[in-house]
């Protein structure tokens, strides 16, 4: 069975090479969630890696998810028990929220979070979406141990969107099919979700970003609570290892995406949504290719979601479809399986990340973890992952990195109000494209570079292996039960400890 498919249950099964009896079980972990297979995005992968790192150590996974089919079932996972709550899509099923049964939302999630909260008598709670289920199951926790005396819950919150993430998200709703909420209910509906997400993560004993300047941003929003910076991690020893390909499947999909055999290849692999910007990416390609039309090269564009249609249409209005290669997939959507993922980044010589928004970017390090080079915006968290060259001035367009090259948005605007091209001037719009198909033109032309820079994304990204990660997120439990144990908790109005 492929990581993150699934099996229907009636009976609760168990994760793939569990502990065998009570005593050889580490506990039992919650992982509580509003995205979860099949919704497409990094956090589906993010939690399917965990389960599979703790249920390695020892730990029992049970994941609480809405089923996004209005009914109420359990399912195996590879590494996990899944709890699914009924639900419906939103934002073209990016998210799945539960739905509303017997009066208010409130009354049937609490009663729901209760039955599995008996039958499943967790150690620890992992939240990892801050909404209407990760709020729920940290009441339920309280309530459990409420009737259990002597029952400590430690709550762990792990952040993985942002305010940028909401704004993006938000503007895909859409009233009906042709209309989109207008701005002024969408600024205010983000104002709303950011609140509603910090008092979440306040809520919890420990909160996990996976990178420093995403904990910075947590901080100036006013989380108070413990934070620990621990990756999200990449399967850089089994799923995105270069020396585990076969060659066999890479030519056949080489054959059927029509790419030459040693024409390099650009290419980018996730989600097509408005916040990865994808435009810079054809617009890059329509400048290189009237600068240099004698170049020869491909660019890869592989992932399902709302902008794909239109990111096709832009491609061929331009008149790229020879440059331009799109992965259809089985639906022909653009969606690709986790067996088809480790064989897409390998078919790219140059990985491209175009997003401003990054809080860690899972594709990028997929992409590193493959050995590949990287060209990638110069905001919130990218450098972390391809840091610049020492004597690099970073105020450049664009920017030598050790593993790549970085373009720099517009540096008279806060990063946090360049959420995507929309928020640029079409003067500094053309410097950034201009700076992409230079950095694209770099790597084209020197194959000792793209050699050299792919080795090092591959050294950088071993720190970020998900076995370490999973060693430290179980010191986090550890951590957290100290915590909690202490009796104290931080005081929401001045960020210092009080008692329980």
């Amino acid at each position: 069975m492929a990581i993150g498919t699934l099996e229907r249950v009636g009976t609760r099964g168990s994760p793939e090479s569990p502990p065998q009896t009570e005593s050889e079980i580490k506990g039992r972990i919650i992982l509580a969630t509003e995205q979860y297979f099949p919704t497409l995005g990094g956090v589906p992968a993010v939690i399917n890696q965990l389960a599979k790192s703790l249920t390695s150590q020892g730990w029992e996974v049970h994941i609480i998810a809405p089923s996004g089919n209005r009914k109420d079932y359990d399912e195996q996972s590879k590494f996990a028990i899944v709890h699914r709550i009924a639900g419906r899509q939103y934002a073209d099923q990016q998210f799945s929220f539960p739905l509303r049964r017997n009066g208010t939302e409130h009354h049937f999630l609490s009663k729901k979070m209760d039955e599995l909260f008996e039958e499943i008598k967790p150690s620890v709670v992992h939240i990892e979406t801050p909404w209407v289920i990760g709020r729920a199951a940290i009441k339920a926790a309280r309530r459990f141990e409420a009737h259990h005396s002597g029952v400590r819950i430690p709550i762990i919150a792990s952040a993985h969107i942002m305010p940028e993430n909401i704004e993006s998200l938000l503007g895909q709703q859409r009233i009906r099919k042709e209309r989109k909420y207008p701005l002024v209910l969408r600024k205010l509906a983000e104002k709303l979700a950011v609140k509603f997400m910090v008092h979440t993560y306040n809520q919890a004993d420990v909160v996990i970003v996976p990178t420093e300047s995403a904990e910075q941003k947590l901080l100036e929003l006013g989380v108070v609570v413990d934070t620990e910076v621990i990756s999200n991690g990449v399967d850089i020893k089994e799923h995105f290892n270069p020396e585990r390909i076969e060659k066999e499947r890479l030519e056949e999909m080489r054959k059927d995406l029509k790419l030459k055999e040693g024409v390099p290849v650009i290419g980018y692999v996730g989600r097509m949504v408005k916040e990865k910007n994808a435009d810079l990416i054809v617009d890059s390609i329509k400048s290189l290719v009237s600068s240099n039309p004698n170049m020869e090269f491909y660019v890869l564009l592989a992932g399902g979601g709302p902008e794909r249609e239109r990111i096709m249409k832009k491609a061929e209005e331009l008149g790229l479809t020879e440059h331009m290669k799109f992965f259809n997939g089985e639906k022909n959507d653009g969606r690709y399986t986790d067996e088809d993922e480790p064989y897409l980044f390998q078919l790219c010589d140059i990985f491209a990340m175009t997003g401003f928004v990054e809080l860690q970017s899972i594709s990028t390090m997929k992409a590193m973890a493959m050995g590949k080079p990287v060209v990638a915006a110069n905001a919130l968290a990218l450098p972390e992952l391809v840091p610049p060259c020492a004597e690099e001035d970073l105020k450049k367009p664009l920017i030598e990195a050790e593993n790549g090259y970085l373009f720099t948005p517009d540096p008279t605007v806060p990063i946090r109000r360049q959420r995507n091209i929309e928020h640029m001037d079409e003067k500094n719009r053309k410097v950034v494209i201009a700076a992409i198909a230079r950095g694209f033109q770099n790597l084209l032309e020197s194959p000792e570079s793209r050699l050299r820079m792919g080795m090092r994304s591959r050294e950088i990204i071993k720190r970020h292996d998900q076995d370490l990660v999973g060693i430290a997120m179980g010191e986090v439990y550890a951590l957290a039960e100290a915590l909690y144990e202490s009796k104290r908790k931080p005081d929401i109005r001045t960020g210092s400890w009080i008692p329980r």
